[in-house]
């Protein structure tokens, strides 16, 4: 029997909530069994910090039922006034767990600070080597939990299985420190005053488990006001859609995260001149490249829009790089792009060697067409050849030297 069962598609909401609900089994009857040991020991020679400790334990149990219950209404299929499935329940339920972790760590401090004013240091008695032992024992444990949880997190992506871990991984953390604290008390430490390191750790103990609960409960804020939970693949996003043949730009790219989905949706600025077949598979083909991004676990929602002057001042870019790649153009000038109800339009005069026969020419003239239609094919080209003696080699004639190469 592995560790990591394979339910199946982890995507799934039902497949999802059996990872859950192993994770929260395991963690349940851990940590009631921590919990009794825990509070036992502290009971035993009146250690706050045990004490204190053992009711953080106890907290993971209840963080564990709602982890139970997160899951169970995040599974629900999607209905007609949820079209996106129920995944942020999860997030709702990370954000549970980390306010009753809050109250706890309140809760702490105040018991803690109270210690300072009525001290009554742990009396170890022969209990030394039973304490040490259990609360190693503690340590192993939660620690054990914290990646079993990781990785049971991790395999289905569960923000909220993941906050559940840290929490084994905070008490594992939290036991350490109260196992200084022992050690602390016992040596005396500082002289005179080590009856107080006990209630000491039992403060910092306290500010760690609220510094964690504030941070969890920020983040599943921040998740259910809709902040995108993926905002690191946004460059990978607009590198994949830019690179579909027609789309001019970029824009307006936001993930939104559904807790079991993402929904992908971004503008897509193309050519205005292009008809409704060609936009609608470049829209198409620019979801595909997206998703890809996502390995098929989001879905892209594409919106068209056209350029219009931006486009035309790029393709009279284009088409000033083709004409001085093309060695038989000496200049150009007059060069006029536009739309009309027939689409884009660009025209330019072209000057080529007095002494070009017109079949040449001609035949020239379509290759610059055919060039610049490879990546504007919505626009009508239209060039004029013009012949261009010596004197308009040598830049006399101003106007013709308007483009001169």
């Amino acid at each position: 029997m592995t560790l990591v069962p394979d339910y199946g598609d982890p995507r799934e909401p039902a497949i999802r909530a059996k990872y859950a609900y192993l994770e929260a089994t395991v963690s349940i009857v851990g940590n009631m069994g921590l919990f009794f040991l825990k509070m036992f020991i502290g009971v035993l020679i009146g250690s706050v910090s045990i004490m204190a400790d053992a009711i953080h334990t106890l907290s993971d149990v209840g963080t564990s039922a709602v982890v139970i219950a997160g899951i169970t209404a995040a599974k629900k299929e999607p209905d007609e006034g949820h079209p996106f499935g129920h995944g942020r329940y999860e997030y709702i339920a990370t954000l549970m767990i980390a306010l009753a972790l809050l109250v706890v760590g309140v809760e702490l401090f105040l018991a803690s600070s109270n210690k300072f004013w009525h001290p009554s240091p742990p009396v170890f008695g022969t209990y030394g080597p039973l304490v040490y032992s259990g609360l190693l024992i503690g340590v192993v444990a939660k620690e054990a939990m914290a990646r079993y949880g990781l990785l049971l997190g991790r395999k289905i992506d569960s923000r909220m299985l993941e906050a559940d871990a840290w929490h084994h991984r905070a008490d594992s953390i939290t036991t350490i420190g109260v196992m200084a604290a022992l050690v602390l008390v016992q040596l005396d430490i500082p002289p005179g005053y080590g009856h107080l390191a006990d209630p000491a750790l039992g403060v910092a103990i306290s500010i760690y488990i609220a510094y964690e609960a504030v941070k969890l409960a920020k983040e599943s804020m921040s998740l259910l006001a809709g902040r995108s939970g993926e905002e690191g693949k946004m460059d990978d996003i607009i590198a994949a859609a830019s690179e579909v043949d027609g789309v001019e730009d970029v824009h307006d790219v936001y993930v939104h995260d559904y807790g079991t989905r993402s929904i992908v949706s971004l503008h897509v600025t193309v050519e205005g001149v292009i008809n409704t077949k060609l936009s609608h598979r470049i829209a198409t083909q620019v979801e595909v490249a997206v998703e890809g991004v996502f390995k098929g676990e989001a879905e892209a929602i594409v919106h068209i829009e056209p350029c219009g002057e931006m486009c035309s001042r790029d393709i009279e870019r284009v088409l000033v790089k083709i004409l001085k790649e093309t060695p038989e153009i000496v200049s150009y000038h007059s060069m006029r792009s536009s739309v009309d109800e027939k689409g884009g339009h660009i025209t330019v005069h072209a000057l080529v060697d007095s002494d070009m026969r017109i079949e040449t020419a001609h035949e020239l003239v379509h290759s610059i067409d055919r060039r610049l239609k490879e990546t504007h094919p919505g626009y009508r080209v239209g060039i004029h050849v013009e012949p261009c003696d010596k004197a308009c080699q040598d830049c006399s004639m101003e106007k013709a030297c308007e483009g001169k190469f």
